[in-house]
């Protein structure tokens, strides 16, 4: 863990909110005016702990060695400690779920890596990219299939959800944890976003046309192709607020190495049909900010602009909501999820939550003991939502 040295009052000014797009300003294509800005301010030692706090301090690391930076003594051992300590994570956790994904493939049931898995095995060096679990996309119809893989595997899964039925009809993934110590997490997802509006506007193959290959842990496995990565980038940075600078660089270097790939005329076609558009301007526009662009960035900022309706932005304001709003993030998602009868069964579904739910919530066994848990579960939601927010550090 990281320690961060105290500031100097003459640094004040210097808080996290002005030092990452610093951060940015070094991983961007015209780094030089950045760098001797951290020089000069006597930061170093600060931002390097604030860019492996927010996941980046090994690209920032390389970024400073690839333009001959003379680093103090401090910051440089921060930084390769960091990316030490990411390249044995990620051997860990992909060596951990090798043996799930090899009995996958074993049975037939077709997977395609997500997020960190797939950027590490197609995109970066060992060590650059942090990961804290693994995300597997899986087709709806293979849910049952894949989760007696994984149990077989030796992975017990995570919480019970509200109900039997709420994945994979009313929410995309499922927790499993391998049966390593310490246990890696796989995300096993039947489809690519976790708004529900994206479940009803997009089909039912989304991400896995054009896939490519790659190696991982020793096995071929398969990740999206240029278009579908770029748009889960997207549409993942966004519905989490845009503000992840490590996933606002994701959506750079893919653009780097894979934009000579990418037609922008057909991005833009599919987020319109998608209902996607917004989230995928939003987090391309972000990363412009962060980082700077090229043309091609700011053409695809071009491209996907304008083509969003009052339903669209409401579902991506209320997206980062679920974990400290669920009152208000149920009711946006009522509210912008096509398809009545649809509707009314997540709702059905989120009031009337199944036992094994319950059972989580409230441990006592008694005459009663649901409508207790029930009571429990209400408290416990009024609590979250109630609860002041917290002051900005």
């Amino acid at each position: 863990m990281t320690r961060k040295r105290p500031i100097d009052p003459a640094q004040a000014s210097q808080t996290p909110a002005s030092v990452w797009p610093l951060i940015g300003r070094c991983l961007g294509d015209e780094p030089a005016g950045a760098f001797r800005e951290v020089a000069r301010s006597g930061l170093w030692e600060y931002v390097a702990a604030e860019a492996c706090d927010a996941g980046v301090g090994a690209f920032l690391y390389a970024a400073a060695q690839r333009h001959g930076i003379d680093l103090p003594v401090s910051a440089s051992r921060q930084m390769r400690a960091y990316r030490e300590h990411v390249a044995a994570a990620n051997s860990y956790q992909l060596e951990s779920v090798r043996k799930a994904l090899a009995r996958l493939q074993i049975a037939k049931v077709p997977f395609l890596l997500l997020k960190g898995a797939a950027l590490n095995a197609v995109l970066y060096e060992p060590g650059l990219r942090p990961m804290t679990d693994i995300d597997v996309l899986i087709r709806a119809e293979d849910v049952s299939t894949a989760e007696k893989v994984l149990r077989n595997a030796g992975c017990r899964p995570g919480a019970d959800l509200l109900r039997e039925d709420f994945y994979p009809k009313y929410y995309c993934e499922r927790e499993y944890f391998t049966g390593t110590y310490p246990p890696v997490k796989i995300d096993l997802h039947c489809r690519p976003f976790h708004v529900l509006r994206y479940a009803r506007t997009m089909p039912e193959g989304a991400l896995w046309s054009g896939t490519m290959e790659a190696g991982c842990a020793g096995l071929i496995v398969r990740v999206p192709g240029p278009h579908s990565m770029l748009i889960h980038l997207c549409v993942h940075a966004a519905c989490h607020g845009g503000t992840q600078l490590r996933w606002l660089y994701d959506i750079k270097c893919w653009l780097d190495r894979f934009g000579g790939s990418i037609d922008l005329d057909r991005l833009a076609a599919q987020c319109r049909r998608w209902r996607i558009a917004l989230p995928v301007h939003r987090a391309l526009t972000a990363t412009l900010e962060a980082f700077g662009g090229n043309d091609l960035l700011r053409a695809a900022v071009e491209a996907t602009d304008g083509f969003a309706g009052p339903l669209d932005r409401l579902a991506v304001a209320a997206a980062p909501l679920a974990g400290r709003a669920p009152v208000l993030h149920t009711v946006c998602t009522a509210l912008t999820t096509p398809g009545l009868r649809f509707r009314l069964g997540y709702l059905a579904a989120v009031l009337l939550p199944g036992t094994g739910h319950l059972a989580q919530i409230y441990p006592h066994r008694h005459a009663g003991w649901q409508l207790a848990a029930h009571g429990t579960r209400v408290a416990s939601i009024l609590r979250r939502t109630l609860r002041p927010s917290e002051p900005c550090a």
